[in-house]
């Protein structure tokens, strides 16, 4: 899981949080050479960053020998963060959760990235299992999509290129726009071809964010704009703020 150095960026910053990402990913504790190859980093690069995080407690020594794992804190610094937003919003998505029995994530945008920070599952023999915790491209995603319609048009196109995005900025374009107008965001098959999903936009705390309904495209394609528009009166009606109903 390679952390590219956007424009403006640094590479340094880069490589720590990519080492940070990738060992968050790897619970059972992340070798020396898998984390230097996960940041294309040298291992001795590499491993200077380590023990300067070992030093600061955002990573620690795993079990086994020579692994390591996620420190104490990183643990700390994001409990006020990542969990009060995930507090903050359960109530709303196990609302739409019992309305719609189907796959309810919450999503936030990462760098150039979107990343699902949780899912909950509906009791569907057949569902769809959102990958949590790791980055994916913004395009096509439908809580992408939400993301990419608040920025302005160079951005846009700057993130697809770097994306390698098979589309037509034109058309990008034009679906974005309809994304500011609506509310409302549509992936149907372009992320895989048997899931579809409508994404609707938070605003907690002055922290972007987005919750995406998804399941199997026979299923809940044709519902899609209904759920869009019954999701986003979920939102209005819940105040944010506390988690509970407005």
């Amino acid at each position: 899981m390679p952390q590219p150095t956007a424009p403006g960026g640094h590479r340094t910053v880069s490589r720590v949080i990519g080492i940070l990402e990738y060992v968050a990913s790897r619970p059972e504790g992340a070798r020396l050479a898998e984390i230097a190859d996960a940041v294309q980093a040298p291992k001795s690069s590499t491993h200077g960053f380590l023990r300067g995080l070992l030093a600061a407690g955002y990573v620690s020594e795993g079990t086994e020998k020579q692994t390591y794992q996620l420190g104490w804190g990183a643990h700390a610094m994001l409990l006020s963060q990542e969990n009060s937003l995930i507090e903050l919003t359960r109530a709303v998505r196990e609302e739409m959760l019992d309305r719609f029995n189907e796959t309810i994530t919450l999503a936030v945008r990462v760098g150039d990235h979107v990343v699902y920070l949780e899912s909950l599952t509906p009791t569907h023999a057949i569902s769809y299992q959102a990958a949590t915790r790791v980055r994916r491209p913004l395009w096509p995603t439908s809580a992408g999509k939400i993301f990419l319609s608040h920025l302005p048009e160079p951005e846009v196109g700057r993130i697809l290129l770097r994306e390698e995005a098979e589309t037509d900025l034109r058309d990008v374009d034009v679906e974005l726009a309809t994304v500011r107008e609506s509310g409302l965001a549509f992936n149907i098959g372009e992320s895989q071809t048997d899931v579809a999903a409508v994404a609707v936009p938070l605003a907690v705390g002055g922290l972007s964010a987005a919750i995406s309904i998804a399941g199997p495209v026979g299923r809940i394609e044709e519902h899609l704009p209904r759920i869009g528009r019954t999701a986003t009166e979920v939102v209005r009606a819940v105040d944010l703020t506390t988690g509970g109903a407005g």
